[in-house]
C-alpha cells in the first residue's frame, strides 16, 4: 500500500474524531483539518463538526490569560499571540489601554506590552512596554531559516494624541471613544521574544482611509511571505474585507504587494447581513497547507454578534482558492468549575501551538466582559483538545 501521508500519521498520533453527520468526497470537504474516508470526515483532535471547521475548545480556568490590575484597578488588554521562547517561558504581546480605560479608547490609549507565563495556558504577567501609545494589534511571525521574530503592528509615530483617563478598565471618560485615524502598519524584529526590538520600519501607509490593516503573515523558508490584510468598508457597505498580501522578501518592504481582491466574496460587507472578517491569524499545518482563523462578523445584522465570533478558512498554497468554512467558535465559555459565561465580544484570535509547531493546544482571544461603559476587556487563553476522549 502507499505510505501514509504526514497528515494521516498526525491523525493516528494525536487522535481523531469521526463525524457521523458529514458527507465528503475530498479532504477539502473536511476543511483540511481532517481526512475524508469512506464518505465521512475524520477530524484531528483540535477540530470537530461535520466539516472539521469548529475548534474543540475545552473548559478554561478563570485565571488564564492576561488580565492586569494596576493600583487595585483593572487595566484592559486586547488580544495577543503566545509563543514559547528559548528560555522555556511563554511570551505574549497584547495591546493594553493605559490609564485604566477600555478598548473603546484604543486609538487614544493603546500600547503594546510584553507579558510572560511559565505555562502556555497560564496567567501572564506584564514584563515591559514594547511600543508606546499609539501602537496596537501586534501580530508575530518567525523566519524559519534565521529564527528571527517579526512583529507587524498598527501605530502612529509619534502619537501626538490626547490620552483618556478612566477608573476601572472601562472608558468612562466622555471626551474619549471616537476612533481617530488608526495609523500605518510597521514591522520590528528581534532575535528573541525578550528583545531588544529594532526600530520600527514602515510597511504600508494606508493613506486617507487610515484603516488598521491587521497584517498577519507566514514567512516561508525562502524568505518570502504570504499573509492577509484587511480593509474597512465605509457605509453603506459597512464592514471589513480580508485580502491577500505577498512579498518576495519579508525584509524588503518594497517587495510587499497588497492585493485588492476580497478572499471571501460570499460574506463580503456589501451583502445583506454580512460585515465580513477581520483580525486574521495565519498558520500552516503539518502538510504545509495554509489556514486562517479570524474575527468573524457574518452573518451579523447587529454588531457585535458574539454567537459568530470566530471563523476559519483554508488554502492549499496560501495564494489561491481560499475557502471560508464557517463559524469556528463563539463567545460562550465553559469554565473548569462547570459554570458557563458569555462574553460581550470575542475577537483577535491567535492559536497556540505545541513545541512541534503544528499541534494546536490553545486559543488566545480578546474578550469584553463589560464594566460601566461596556468595553472592559482582557486577553483570554482557552485550551484546545489535543487527543480524543
Amino acid at each position: 500500500p502507499p505510505p501514509l501521508s504526514l497528515f494521516l500519521r498526525h491523525l493516528l498520533l494525536i487522535g481523531m474524531s469521526i463525524s457521523a453527520e458529514s458527507s465528503c468526497t475530498s479532504d477539502e470537504d473536511c476543511s483540511l483539518n481532517g481526512v475524508c474516508r469512506s464518505g465521512g470526515c475524520e477530524c484531528i483532535a483540535a477540530w470537530k463538526g461535520p466539516n472539521c471547521a469548529s475548534l474543540s475548545l475545552l473548559p478554561a480556568s478563570k485565571q488564564s490569560g492576561y488580565h492586569p490590575v494596576d493600583d487595585g484597578k483593572n487595566t484592559s488588554a486586547w488580544g495577543g499571540g503566545v509563543l514559547k521562547g528559548d528560555d522555556g517561558k511563554f511570551h505574549m504581546f497584547p495591546s493594553e489601554m493605559i490609564n485604566h480605560c477600555g478598548v473603546n479608547s484604543w486609538t487614544y490609549n493603546s500600547r503594546i506590552v510584553h507579558a510572560v507565563s511559565d505555562t502556555s495556558l497560564g496567567k501572564f504577567e506584564r514584563r515591559e512596554e514594547i511600543f508606546p501609545v499609539f501602537s496596537h494589534e501586534g501580530n508575530l511571525a518567525r523566519d524559519p531559516k534565521t529564527g528571527d521574530y517579526v512583529m507587524y503592528f498598527t501605530a502612529h509615530m509619534p502619537s501626538g494624541r490626547p490620552e483618556c483617563s478612566c477608573t476601572d478598565g472601562s472608558t468612562t471618560d466622555p471626551t474619549c471613544g471616537d476612533t481617530y485615524a488608526e495609523g500605518a502598519t510597521y514591522m520590528s524584529t528581534a532575535s528573541s521574544p525578550n528583545g531588544p526590538w529594532s526600530d520600527p520600519v514602515l510597511v504600508v501607509s494606508v493613506g486617507e482611509r487610515m484603516s488598521d490593516t491587521n497584517l498577519a503573515p507566514v514567512i516561508l523558508e525562502d524568505g518570502s511571505l504570504i499573509g492577509m490584510w484587511r480593509i474597512w468598508r465605509d457605509p453603506p457597505n459597512n464592514g471589513s474585507e480580508c485580502r491577500l498580501v505577498t512579498a518576495s522578501n519579508w525584509k524588503d518592504v518594497s517587495t510587499y504587494e497588497f492585493h485588492e481582491q476580497p478572499l471571501f466574496p460570499e460574506i463580503q460587507p456589501d451583502l445583506p447581513g454580512m460585515m465580513g472578517t477581520e483580525d486574521p491569524f495565519l498558520y500552516r499545518d503539518i502538510e504545509g497547507n495554509f489556514h486562517a482563523v479570524f474575527h468573524n462578523m457574518s452573518p451579523c445584522p447587529d454588531y457585535p454578534c458574539p454567537e459568530v465570533a470566530g471563523g476559519h478558512a483554508f488554502s492549499r498554497d496560501g495564494k489561491t482558492n481560499w475557502t471560508y468554512t464557517g463559524i469556528a467558535f463563539n463567545s460562550t465559555i465553559r469554565w473548569d468549575d462547570g459554570s458557563v459565561y458569555s462574553f460581550l465580544r470575542r475577537e483577535r484570535p491567535h492559536l497556540i501551538f505545541a513545541e512541534d509547531g503544528t499541534t494546536i493546544i490553545g486559543l488566545s482571544t480578546a474578550v469584553a466582559y463589560g464594566g460601566e461603559a461596556g468595553d472592559a476587556t482582557y486577553t483570554f487563553v482557552q485550551p484546545v483538545a489535543v487527543s480524543q476522549h
